[in-house]
């Protein structure tokens, strides 16, 4: 019974590792996001604007006036109105304020999502490095053996012997450096999101990230989804609408009151209507200003939407180029580079080649296969690139 006991216990232990669920690259931004202070900052700046567009249609508050003296005594009830439009406008800007503050955030995301995507694509990566050198390091590992074998049993040479003993050193090296980096790579994902390496993934897919036929509906996207010009466009009616609010400001507001009480004890009651007279101060030179700020605002909006095409434009090429240079390691160099380390190695084991032409052709393979991993990372983040200038994330959701 105790035997059952343990064995049910050790389960319970174990159960939770099985279930454990693997992080991907979303679910890591997504947890990095949520500890990250300065989004939560930005965060609290947009509601700090949704009490600001509240208080913006907050009217006046009335006033009262109590007078007394020895031969009268009033009390008085007086309001100030706004001319008709002003809440309005002070609503209108304050809501624009608010979209604004919006932007800053989505720009804010989109930087620090490349930054976080940045971070698991160098692992991802590190990672297929780190099986590639360790293969590496088992190829030249049994080189290592064979020239080993050969020269105690007298039939090899002490210079392939030394130069297979440096070879197999610097593999070991290189597997050392690439496990290194990978690690590194975990404790920045770590401490960006406390996602412990337990969490990772231990064999990661291919990472996907949205592609796009042409260029056309890149500009069409970035038009719609660009946190810049939307800003920028935000921008232009925030100008607009402080013109507006000027133009009313110079319409006069009113002030109406009453008031009633006894003056040498007789009953008596007024009514009181004020206007200001806008004699001195009509804000032409105001509404003036604003109007070449508007003028401003559109030249910017002008000069971003350039500036954003051709940022578009180059990651677009980029990512073209990526792409070729992935077809041709696929359709080619890799198999090619791999028949003729095949056919070295046989012709190595049977005597027939060299060990230093052997280890130049086990070289050109692994060349090539770095070569292919670091076009498969230009690629994709050619590829979040592209999904930040439009304005989506960087798997372009």
């Amino acid at each position: 019974m105790k035997f059952t006991y343990r064995i049910i216990s050790l389960l319970i232990l174990l159960c939770p590792l099985s279930y454990t669920q693997t992080v991907d690259m979303n679910e890591y931004i997504k947890r990095a996001r949520a500890l990250d202070p300065k989004v939560k900052s930005l965060e609290s700046v947009i509601m700090s604007k949704e009490s600001s567009i509240k208080q913006a249609g907050k009217k006046i508050n009335p006033s009262i006036e109590l007078e007394a003296g020895n031969k009268e005594q009033f009390i008085g009830f007086f309001q100030d109105v706004e001319y008709p439009g002003k809440i309005d406008g002070r609503i209108t800007l304050a809501a624009l304020e608010k979209e604004i503050a919006e932007m800053e955030l989505r720009k804010y995301l989109i930087v620090s999502d490349l930054e976080f995507a940045g971070d698991y694509i160098d692992w991802f990566f590190a990672n297929e490095s780190v099986k590639l050198f360790g293969e590496n390091k088992n190829i030249v590992n049994g080189i290592n053996k064979i020239v080993e074998y050969n020269f105690k049993n007298g039939f090899g040479s002490k210079l392939d012997y030394l130069k297979s003993k440096v070879e197999l050193n610097k593999a070991v090296r290189f597997l050392a450096e690439a496990e290194k980096k990978s690690e590194q790579l975990l404790d920045k994902i770590y401490q960006n999101s406390k996602i412990s390496a337990s969490e990772m993934p231990q064999n990661p897919k291919e990472i996907e990230i949205k592609g796009y036929l042409s260029l056309d509906e890149c500009f069409a996207l970035a038009e719609k989804h660009n946190p810049d010009i939307r800003e920028a466009r935000l921008k232009i009616k925030i100008a607009d609408a402080i013109k507006d609010n000027i133009i009313l400001s110079a319409k006069p507001d009113f002030n109406l009151g009453i008031s009633a009480g006894y003056e040498e004890g007789s009953f008596a009651a007024a009514f009181k209507f004020g206007m200001p007279l806008n004699l001195w101060d009509s804000k032409k030179d105001a509404v003036i200003e604003s109007e070449h700020s508007a003028k401003s605002s559109e030249y910017d909006y002008q000069s971003l939407i350039l500036n954003i095409r051709k940022e578009i434009s180059g990651a677009f090429i980029e990512i073209k180029n990526n792409r070729k240079s992935i077809s041709l390691f696929e359709n080619e160099l890799l198999k090619e580079s791999e028949e003729v380390f095949i056919d070295a190695k046989k012709l190595f084991e049977s005597g027939e080649l060299k060990m230093l032409d052997f280890l130049d052709a086990e070289r050109t393979y692994l060349d090539v296969r770095i070569e292919y991993i670091e076009v498969k990372r230009a690629l994709v983040f050619s590829l979040i690139r592209l999904n930040a200038a439009i304005g989506l994330t960087v798997t372009g959701n």
